[in-house]
């Protein structure tokens, strides 16, 4: 190697390893440059310093190399106690030995497995979660959408690129596209959320896309990164709450509010083409129904002609509860031959509902059209003119239509029903002033067509007395441990009135404030008093800390009492001794008020038991479900126990409708119905039915952990659909049953979503089946 002399000094100088290598023996070193000895030899002057696995490789891929062929392999050195890695260019140096070029490539092999790590745990956390990765330039011209499977096992692509999984704008809603289009690229806008239809998605759903931009050196996007959250289920829990803002749960029409602002909204929006109307309407002689076959009574007529309402209504306007019996129909985009046959249908229909005694009800109308106003009106506006002719048409026989006349009616007439926008403040002074007060809750009583509207003018007037900004008056009953909310009122106009609502409570709790209020009728909420109550209520008494409230009671011998809770707002305006003597006072002259209203007939009784429970199968209604499962959930948490939520309904059931008939699954129902009932202890396990369907909802109680229950379930179900198949014969009838188990701050609405998931989950089955939800 003499005559290579030249070259070797020149190898010298290179920052790199050289090594001329002979594979004879065990891969011996020729000549190697002072870099290599530096840097991988690790002290052995003689023999190549990589692994032993590696030099087996080594030779192999040498040997078949040709003569003029270059070599790039990847090979381990073990270098003072560390493993390196190396990537070495082989070619031959003459006909026997061959040139090795080293280089180290350890920092970059430990960067691109850390990469190749970090992939792996962001591919692995894209397969656990629910989220879509995407990534795009700053114009969201080259897009791309990593999706997580429906298995879980991995996640799909979509891009802007061509190919089958093409992000196209067919996947953007058509009335979303405009808008993502416009704002998708604007770093201003930092989330928006639009109706997308990505890979796995059947039908339109709901994402939210939060981004984040890269900038250029003159603040010009030019990348854009972020996670698109799907929120199908968040927006339709947003609209079951708006609907429930709305929605008069019972009576199932529009709220005043809700009606007043869908109204305006509509009118603001009309032109001269269109023509509406708004009706209002009240039942006639409804005191007289009251009075004769008591409230609860007077409160089924009022469901009644809702629905008879909302069935006329529902598909050409919008139907809204003035308040009492008093009523309001919108009817949107008609001409006045068909506002009037409207009209006709209302009271003609409504006279089609009998109270006992077969007398029909009936109800006035009063009428004002769009058409009569010169520029387009307010809900206001029709309002005022519709009212006097309602007024007019109670003047002159009742039980008719009248439409606002200007020429007849003269513009001074005055209007009949209640603006609860304005409430009646006009009491006599000297009254309001007197300390007799029976003789005053008399008078504000008096003429009031319901005991609740007296109720409430009496509670305003306490308030306004005591200065007052929150009035609460709850039924305590101690032996079900049920409270009610009988009346609520609130001095600010966004209040939100629970009036009506029920929970059942810890019984020490119930029977800690029983005690209390037998030594003293007026509870103040201090350490000590609060000593011993249950974690609820002491989050009822931290929220009451911020304000000044005072709780009234007094006792009687009955297991019923009824509580006060009197707020004010200005923690500061702390309630005086005598203060509160005096509205203990008050407060035991409005229980009396309160229990007589709540003292039932026996035909408000025989109505309260028809709103129970439903006429059809004899199971709880939906409300009453729920009341009671306030009881069964009260008292599995005292006994350490669980609550299970079980929806249950028919495969198939509208073919076993057409097939053999609407007699015929009336009866499948009240027989299942019936056989729920038999194999259940009202004191474990409640059940609903929800009208005009084949869904069955149970509850529960049951030990910890304890999951026997589903057994005797899927039992009852299969034996169930076993003897109804031998009568149907060809029918194969299928129960499916999907099971939660409420935690303790589940909502009875979430708790049926997720049993209605877990029986969707059963795709495959051929018999009936229980499942449950499982996170």
């Amino acid at each position: 190697m003499s005559s290579d002399k030249c070259l070797y000094e020149a190898y010298e100088t290179l920052p790199c390893g050289i090594i001329v290598f002979s594979t004879d023996k065990d891969i011996e070193l020729l000549y190697a440059n002072k870099y290599y000895y530096d840097n991988f030899s690790d002290g052995n002057k003689n023999l190549l310093n990589i692994y032993e696995n590696d030099k087996i490789l080594l030779k192999t891929d040498v040997n078949k190399m040709g003569i003029s062929e270059l070599l790039r392999r990847e090979y381990n050195f073990f270098v003072n106690g560390e493993s390196k890695c190396a990537s070495i260019l082989i070619t031959f140096f003459n006909e026997n030995n061959f040139l090795g070029v080293i280089s180290d490539i350890t920092e970059c092999y430990t960067k691109l497995n850390e990469t190749q790590e970090e992939k792996r745990r962001f591919e692995e956390a894209l397969c656990r979660t629910n989220n879509i990765v995407f990534e795009s330039d700053g114009l969201a011209r080259n897009a791309k959408l990593y999706i997580p499977s429906k298995n879980g096992s991995g996640f799909d692509v979509m891009s802007m690129a061509g190919g089958e999984d093409r992000l196209t704008v067919e996947n953007l809603h058509p009335n979303d596209r405009e808008s993502f289009f416009k704002r998708i690229c604007n770093p201003a806008e930092k989330t928006l959320a639009l109706r997308m239809k990505l890979k796995n998605d059947n039908d339109w759903k709901w994402y939210r896309i939060d981004r984040q931009f890269e900038f250029d050196g003159e603040g010009n996007p030019v990348r854009m990164f972020g996670i698109i959250n799907d929120i199908d289920k968040e927006k339709t829990h947003e609209k079951e709450l708006q609907q429930k803002l709305e929605i008069d749960s019972e009576l199932k029409i529009y709220n005043r509010n809700a009606a007043v602002s869908k109204i305006n909204e509509y009118l603001s929006k009309q032109t001269g083409k269109n023509k509406s109307a708004l009706l209002v309407l009240d039942i006639d002689d409804f005191k007289n129904i009251n009075d004769t076959y008591g409230h609860l009574y007077g409160d089924a007529v009022i469901a009644m002609v809702a629905e008879k309402l909302r069935e006329l209504a529902e598909h050409c306007g919008i139907v809204g509860r003035y308040g009492g019996d008093e009523f309001f129909v919108f009817l949107e985009d008609m001409k006045r031959n068909e506002i009037i046959d409207t009209a006709d249908k209302i009271l003609h229909n409504i006279a089609s509902l009998r109270v006992a005694g077969d007398s029909c009800i009936t109800c006035s109308i009063g009428i004002a059209m769009s058409d009569m106003f010169d520029i387009a009106p307010k809900y206001k506006d029709m309002f005022e003119k519709a009212d006097k002719a309602l007024y007019s048409v109670k003047r002159n026989g009742k039980a008719q239509w009248r439409t606002y006349d200007e020429n007849t009616m003269g513009g001074d007439m005055g209007g009949h029903a209640i603006d609860y926008e304005t409430e009646d403040n006009s009491a006599d002074e000297e009254l309001l002033k007197s300390r007799d007060l029976t003789k005053v809750f008399i008078e504000l009583s008096a003429g009031e067509k319901t005991s609740d509207a007296a109720m409430y003018k009496i509670i305003r007037y306490i308030a306004e007395k005591f200065s007052i900004n929150w009035f609460q008056i709850m039924q305590v009953n101690c032996t079900e441990d049920l409270v009610t909310i009988k009346y609520e009122w609130c001095s600010e106009s966004d209040f939100r009135n629970n009036a009506g609502r029920s929970g059942y409570y810890v019984h020490s709790d119930i029977m800690r404030f029983r005690e209390s209020f037998e030594k003293n009728p007026i509870f103040v909420i201090t350490p000590e008093s609060t000593a011993g109550f249950s974690p609820k209520f002491q989050r009822e008494f931290e929220k009451n800390m911020k304000y000044s409230v005072v709780y009234i009671a007094n006792i009687t011998a009955n297991d019923t009492f009824y509580m006060f809770v009197c707020t004010r707002f200005d923690k500061n305006d702390k309630w005086k001794d005598d203060e509160a003597l005096e509205l203990n006072a008050a407060t035991k002259l409005m229980s009396m008020y309160v229990s007589q209203a709540d003292r039932e007939t026996d035909n408000e009784r025989r109505y309260r038991e028809m709103v129970d429970f439903e006429r059809k199968t004899g199971l709880y209604s939906m409300p009453k479900f729920y009341e009671q499962l306030g009881r069964l959930r009260k008292i599995a948490a005292e006994n350490d126990e669980e609550v299970a939520i079980i929806h249950t309904d028919f495969h198939q059931f509208i073919k076993f409708n057409r097939k053999f008939g609407l007699e015929a699954g009336d009866n499948m129902l009240i027989s299942f119905a019936n056989s729920i009932q038999r194999n259940d202890d009202p004191e474990h396990s409640i059940a609903t039915h929800i009208d005009s369907t084949d869904i069955f909802i149970s509850a529960k109680r049951t030990p910890k952990g304890d999951r026997s229950f589903m057994e005797a379930v899927d039992r009852v179900n299969k034996d169930f659909c076993n003897a109804q198949n031998k009568i149907y014969k060809g029918a194969n009838i299928i129960l499916k049953s999907g099971i939660y188990i409420l935690k303790r701050n589940d909502t009875g609405g979430d708790a049926l979503d997720w049993a209605v998931m877990a029986k969707n989950a059963v795709k495959d089955f051929n018999e009936s089946f229980c499942a449950v939800y499982e996170e």
